[in-house]
């Protein structure tokens, strides 16, 4: 139906009352003459209602936005915080399951067992080699975990005094021998004789731990034990046996360069750096010495019947006096 503007209805009051002289414009009110203005302004009016009641809301629609950027902003180091301390917390959880430094060096030393009679079971030549690179990885960690409790970290200032300081008593330690000694195979196929010094060293440090902590345990009681007496008695002989090892890998070294699989650079590291260390370090040079003494004895003959053998012997001894 057509809305009337209220023009159009002025022209028709006009028109019945110039035609009518008795009809009374009063009578039509103002609220009949302009019924349809209401409807012509709602859409408008609901407009500016809505505009209106938009309004108010667009602060509510910011909202969000500053509550987002100062939730963010104040959520952010709550968020940091948070998240550095539950860092912490998990490694603090972590630390707590590992116990204390004895604890970890006990886990450490049984992964060595294990992984070491892996490397040497005859069944799989691939789960050797896995166990080798996995057993050389722990003895670095084990290694370089022990130099960090004794010796803590190095300090640059003032350089290099201050790392040199610190360099001498640790390179005159079993610990970080080994740890050089499993850098330098950790590439190479598997020695067994590699693998026995740093295996014995783990046991011993096994039984040890076992022997302060499990004492009451009935598997102790029954085997432990007694296992423990007899590596405490022969532990002179078990630490030759080691220098034994360490110089016959050094040997197997020499006769590899005969073969395709030679190292040349390894073997010259090995004699060079490794055994003279070994030879001259407080801690194994008693037990080295004496291997040597051992293998001079029954080379002796060896040597009488080729003497162009006493050549290399000398000049191999020399470098190990010059330690």
């Amino acid at each position: 139906m057509p809305v009337e503007t209220p023009e159009g209805l002025r022209s028709q009051v006009l028109s019945m009352a110039s035609s009518d002289p008795s009809f009374d414009p009063s009578l039509v009110t103002p609220s009949t003459a302009f019924s349809a203005s209401p409807s012509t302004q709602a859409p408008a009016d609901e407009a500016g209602e809505k505009q209106h009641t938009a309004s108010p809301s667009r602060p509510a629609a910011d909202e969000p936005a500053s509550t987002a950027g100062s939730g963010s902003s104040s959520s952010r180091p709550a968020k940091s915080g948070s998240t550095a301390k539950g860092d912490g917390g998990l490694k603090g959880f972590g630390l707590q399951l590992l116990g204390s430094s004895q604890t970890r060096l006990f886990i450490l030393h049984s992964a060595l067992l294990l992984l070491g009679l892996g490397v040497v079971q005859p069944l799989s030549g691939l789960l050797s080699y896995r166990a080798w690179r996995w057993f050389l990885a722990i003895s670095v960690l084990s290694h370089g975990y022990k130099l960090s409790l004794k010796h803590g970290r190095p300090t640059l200032r003032p350089f290099p005094a201050a790392l040199k300081a610190w360099f001498v008593p640790v390179a005159t330690s079993t610990d970080f021998q080994y740890l050089l000694l499993s850098f330098m195979f950790l590439q190479t196929r598997p020695m067994t004789l590699v693998v026995v010094p740093i295996w014995v060293l783990a046991l011993y440090h096994f039984f040890a731990y076992a022997s302060q902590h499990f004492s009451s345990n009935p598997l102790w009681v029954k085997y432990g034990a007694d296992a423990h007496r007899f590596l405490s008695a022969n532990q002179g002989q078990a630490l030759v046996f080691n220098a034994g090892a360490e110089i016959g890998a050094g040997l197997l070294l020499l006769l590899g360069l005969l073969t395709p699989a030679r190292s040349i650079m390894l073997t010259f590291i090995y004699w060079r750096n490794f055994l003279p260390a070994r030879y001259n370090t407080p801690d194994s040079s008693a037990y080295h010495r004496q291997a040597w003494g051992m293998l001079a004895e029954r080379a002796a003959p060896v040597l009488r019947a080729v003497p162009m053998l006493q050549v290399p012997i000398s000049y191999i001894k020399r470098g190990f006096a010059a330690r």
